[in-house]
């Protein structure tokens, strides 16, 4: 493959970096160094770098094809930007899903449960779900929408930086708090600042539209598709939404119906 004619002026390192040095180690274990993590392809980097995110390195591998509006990306303007052999890629990553154009970077401002209930917006509480997918996508939906947050009950997410996280939203998973929770937590932090939950539920007699009728902010609780929102957030939500759809179809993906909601709630 041709190299990218912007390539032409980036430096060359190569493994003795030792930034690649801790790219391979954070690949390979994440709790040598919870401080560290990696970032997948220009737009993530890009939506890292403008969020404020730490950015130790860029590295894009000598075949790469890379926008010219990448180089030009005003956040980046003062990360170290370097080109990797091909074949140094390939080792630094092994067996991990491999990435041509990557970055180290150090989180320092996680968000917590309070910095999700001090800014302003509707909450998402994602009650069991735990496809990566899917919460990358309700997290991209939820900065979309304008969310306050999204707080992840029983996720089962190793890791609030998980490369597949990332990934599936597309970035934004650092322009929005995301954080991990237990009901308890939650449930104290929502009767502190006075948030009622709504749950989506399917046997709602309430149709989805009318949540636009809710004139401050709420929590707005969706379950896994197979078994929805757990009892314990059932009996401490106010009300519950039901989103019509065709009778053949047995549910709508997470994601939609959270999309859906956020979107009605906006109206």
């Amino acid at each position: 493959m041709e190299k990218n004619d912007d390539l032409n002026h980036v430096p060359v390192c190569n493994t003795s970096d030792i930034r690649l040095v801790r790219v391979k180690e954070t690949l390979r274990n994440r709790n040598l160094n919870p401080t560290l993590f990696v970032i997948d392809d220009e737009e993530n980097i890009i939506q890292a770098a403008r969020a404020g995110v730490e950015l130790l390195g860029v590295f894009i591998s000598s075949t790469a094809r890379v926008s010219s509006e990448f180089f030009q990306e005003k956040s980046l303007a003062n990360v170290d930007i370097n080109q990797v052999e091909a074949s140094d890629v390939r080792e630094i990553f092994g067996s991990e899903r491999l990435s041509r154009v990557f970055a180290l970077a150090k989180w320092h401002d996680r968000p917590n449960l309070t910095s999700v209930f001090d800014r302003p917006g509707d909450i998402v509480v994602l009650d069991g779900v735990r496809l990566m997918g899917n919460i990358g996508a309700i997290v991209r939906n939820a900065c979309a929408f304008g969310a306050a947050g999204v707080v992840l009950i029983e996720s089962d997410i190793p890791d609030l930086v998980d490369r597949r996280l990332i990934r599936s939203s597309r970035g934004t998973v650092f322009s929005i708090p995301v954080v991990v929770a237990n009901r308890a937590e939650i449930i104290e932090h929502a009767r502190k600042n006075d948030i009622p939950f709504v749950v989506l539920d399917g046997g709602s007699e309430k149709d989805i539209s009318e949540i636009s009728r809710q004139d401050s902010q709420i929590a707005i609780v969706l379950g896994s598709e197979k078994t929805g929102p757990s009892a314990v957030m059932k009996d401490v939500a106010t009300t519950s939404y039901r989103i019509s759809i065709n009778p053949a179809i047995e549910s709508l993906n997470v994601s939609v119906a959270a999309a859906i909601a956020l979107h009605e709630r906006r109206r």
